[in-house]
């Protein structure tokens, strides 16, 4: 085996260094990752918190949803009028978005938190205990109700997000 197969065995077995995907020997000769979006999204994640509610990022949120510019394309004659902007976002955030359309980063921030007092009515309103009440319980049932109020917790946090 001379040097150059060895080179190109050895550089085909390179993995994009944020998604793992197979690189091939011309990507490893560019950069460690299959594309500009890997590439962006380890810049974007190594200390950036989701924008819409303050947990680690761990997605990039398209502000204006890709399938919204694909449908604007078709009218706009292949040429996209809107630029794209790319957010770092938790995956939970990312999701409930959708494909909604905003105006502000700060109208899509409500809306996600609104999403949540409804997804997480049964968890906000549970009532809270002391710990000579919790004391009482049994091991099961104090280990939820532990649980149950350390999500409550995280829950305050992020649609207290950004702090007021």
């Amino acid at each position: 085996m001379d040097r150059e197969e060895y080179l190109s065995l050895f550089l085909s077995e390179k993995r994009c260094l944020n998604c793992g995907k197979r690189l091939s020997v011309e990507q490893v000769k560019r950069s460690s990752y299959c594309n500009w979006i890997c590439h962006y999204e380890s810049l974007l994640f190594e200390e950036d918190l989701c924008i819409y509610c303050g947990m680690p990022a761990d997605t990039v949120d398209h502000f204006v949803p890709r399938a919204f510019l694909k449908k604007v394309e078709n009218f706009v004659n292949h040429t996209t009028l809107i630029k794209q902007k790319l957010l770092p976002a938790c995956r939970e955030c990312n999701s409930t978005a959708g494909d909604r359309v905003f105006f502000t980063i700060g109208q899509k921030r409500r809306y996600i938190q609104n999403q949540y007092k409804i997804k997480y009515a049964k968890i906000l309103d549970s009532p809270h205990w002391r710990d000579d009440e919790l004391d009482e319980l049994g091991y099961n049932l104090r280990s939820h109700i532990e649980h149950n109020m350390y999500k409550y917790k995280i829950i305050k946090q992020r649609l207290r997000w950004p702090a007021h």
